[in-house]
């Protein structure tokens, strides 16, 4: 069987993509979530879920990501509208599978 890079986990600062996937699904999809502050956006909200101690909750992208930066992948699933855990669900999927929205 030929190695396919997809198959990997992309993990930044202690968050698994395919964790964060899986937590995703377990909340309700209509409910929304913080961007601006970050002890309590949607991440702090998934580390704090994994027992991370208050100060490794906080995760700092950065102030100008970019494709490519580590991180970016995470933080587009966040930042973007509207800010549901449902529509965050579909762009961590989305961004799993290399998809489009």
């Amino acid at each position: 069987m030929l190695y396919n890079p997809k198959w990997e986990d992309v993990v930044y600062k202690g968050v698994s993509q395919r964790e964060f996937i899986a937590w995703l699904e377990t909340q309700p999809p209509n409910d929304q979530y913080e961007y601006l502050f970050a002890s309590i956006c949607a991440v702090a909200e998934f580390l704090k879920s994994k027992g991370a101690s208050e100060e490794n909750q906080i995760v700092d992208f950065g102030s100008d990501l970019k494709p490519g930066d580590p991180g970016y992948w995470l933080d587009q699933i966040v930042i973007r509208t509207p800010h549901t855990y449902g529509a965050a669900l579909e762009r961590a999927r989305a961004a799993l599978t290399g998809g489009k929205e």
